[in-house]
């Protein structure tokens, strides 16, 4: 079974993405504006989750296992 998730294909997961999702959907906005793809562990303002990531990686998940989008 090929690896499902690497550091090349979460670079392409987001570069396509890109070309329909905004920023904000994709990545967290820290307290000063920078976008980041995850939390660091030492980050001590406030945090949210991102739904909208979650149900693209799902779609991404399953379309890459073969079953119909």
């Amino acid at each position: 079974m090929d690896n499902l998730w690497n550091k090349d294909v979460e670079k392409d997961f987001f570069v396509k993405s890109l070309e329909f999702a905004t920023p904000e959907q994709l990545f967290y906005v820290t307290e000063d504006g920078r976008y980041l793809a995850y939390w660091p562990k030492n980050y001590e303002g406030r945090k949210t989750t991102l739904q909208s990531r979650n149900s693209l990686l799902e779609f991404l998940a399953l379309k890459h296992l073969g079953f119909p989008s």
